[in-house]
């Protein structure tokens, strides 16, 4: 269970959030950029939040473009060359894979620039941690902790699907068979009965 302060954090309540768009010195709220791909569904999903951020008094100028040029701006290390805002993801099933690629400092997914010496240490002791115990304590101390600097909006998660033809043989729809996620390492493992 989150502690209240959290939930409060992101729980849905259009009206507080203007007053704190107002506290913090918008009144009549405020542009920015948000940065995606061309493919439909990143636009889609780009004019929802939209949409739903003008609720608040947030106008989001879309700022759709080819995934090449997007990567461009999005991953220079330590810092993205956008000003504004974007939407990513990360190895969800793995959070301490998840911790170090989207929040410790410098990490090239740390899209918020987020920076917290006291997270980073955490993170640290949580990877040389051979004690399950002690882990988890740690994996749930760093959540909250990222929670309550609030470094960036958590708006959903998918289940990926693989879908693949009869004739690939030695797949079996996984996603990946190492701990960083990818699928690339699959690939070696597959052929073509022709």
């Amino acid at each position: 269970n989150l502690p209240a302060e959290i939930k409060e954090l992101y729980g849905y309540n259009p009206e507080k959030a203007k007053n704190m768009l107002a506290d913090a010195g918008y009144p009549n709220g405020f542009q920015t950029d948000y940065y995606c791909t061309t493919a439909p569904a990143d636009t889609d999903f780009a004019s929802l939040l939209k949409f739903q951020w003008e609720k608040l008094g947030v106008t989001l100028n879309i700022k759709a473009m080819d995934p090449v040029a997007l990567a461009d701006i999005k991953y220079p290390i330590p810092e993205p060359k956008y000003h504004g805002t974007t939407s990513g993801g990360g190895p969800v099933s793995n959070p301490l894979l998840f911790f170090d690629t989207q929040f410790k400092s410098k990490a090239g997914g740390n899209f918020s620039v987020w920076s917290d010496p006291v997270f980073d240490d955490m993170l640290s002791r949580a990877n040389l941690s051979i004690d399950a115990d002690e882990r988890n304590r740690l994996v749930k101390d760093m959540a909250l902790r990222i929670l309550n600097a609030v470094t960036e909006i958590p708006l959903y998660s998918t289940v990926a699907r693989m879908y693949y033809w009869p004739w690939v043989k030695n797949y079996y729809g996984e996603f990946t068979n190492t701990d960083d996620g990818t699928f690339g390492s699959l690939i070696q493992l597959m052929w073509i009965d022709e």
